[in-house]
């Protein structure tokens, strides 16, 4: 991999995990506030696939990236989500752009070049759409272009979607890092807890049909993607991890975008059972 984030913890101290964000920046938000989020004594980790799928993908640039820019415990990874916005500023030959350019109304540059006044894309201004575009969204861009592809403290490792099965891990293809689906059913090779989304849980039987993180103790490993506008029914999960000296314990909190209800009341039913014999009732 070329980016690794090497921490080391102290002794005491929270990491706040969560994965999968899908532009829903306000959730997150929610879900910080209900976690009592400090950003001077917590560690934040928001592993990968922030954009794409959602409509407000400016906004969750700019909160995604305030969050790291006032406190540099707070570390956003590379998801595959998050790549087709940087390539189309940096790396993209006109055909590829165009095809994404019209892929989605939600793709991040293309809303990005929308408030510029570019809805058509052509070879004769396709430049021109990227020069103008990078020159106002240059930093958020440059911001998605360098996120890191993975996080590593003594016990804990982050990634989006995974990590080749190999002694020397840390060598894991960046591509595969992020894309691998179905990793739960992989190997650990870190010898330490590893972290990922991408995959979301619902789809493994091991769910039980919930979007709830899904941890194996045996493998040291954690899925904690909520499917989060990936599925119909989904939520945003946050992974709490305390630490106290060599002692972690874990937590969720979650959120979800459907209305709440609120029970005023609950009913208790009362069957009575009845035996019927030939003669009548007993």
């Amino acid at each position: 991999m070329d980016s690794i984030i090497n921490i080391k913890l102290p002794e005491k101290c929270r990491i706040l995990a969560v994965s999968d964000i899908h532009t829903a920046w306000q959730m997150l938000e929610g879900l910080l506030n209900k976690a009592g989020y400090d950003p001077q004594n917590d560690y934040l980790v928001i592993v990968g696939d922030i954009l794409e799928h959602g409509s407000d993908n400016i906004r969750t640039l700019e909160y995604i990236k305030s969050l790291c820019d006032k406190s540099d415990k707070a570390i956003c990874l590379l998801g595959n989500n998050d790549t087709t916005c940087a390539r189309m500023a940096y790396t993209y030959d006109f055909e590829r752009f165009q095809q994404k350019f019209y892929h989605n109304d939600h793709n991040t540059f293309r809303q990005m070049a929308n408030t510029l006044g570019y809805t058509d894309c052509w070879e004769g201004n396709w430049l021109e759409i990227r020069e103008k575009t990078v020159e106002k969204y240059g930093e958020l861009l440059s911001f998605v272009r360098d996120l890191p592809v993975c996080l590593e403290t003594d016990e804990y490792v982050f990634v989006h979607a995974g990590l080749e099965d190999r002694h020397d891990w840390r060598n894991t293809d960046d591509n595969y890092a992020i894309t691998v689906p179905w990793f739960l059913r992989e190997e650990n090779p870190t010898g330490k807890w590893l972290i990922f989304g991408h995959f979301p849980t619902y789809n493994y039987k091991r769910s039980n049909a919930t979007n709830l993180p899904i941890i194996d103790n045996e493998k040291k490993m954690i899925c904690i993607d909520g499917g989060l506008s990936i599925k119909k029914a989904c939520q945003m999960n946050i992974l709490v991890i305390q630490k106290d000296g060599n002692n972690y314990t874990h937590e969720i909190l979650w959120d979800t975008p459907f209305e709440k209800r609120i029970v005023k009341r609950i009913f208790h039913a009362v069957y009575s059972l009845f035996m019927w014999t030939g003669a009548g009732r007993i």
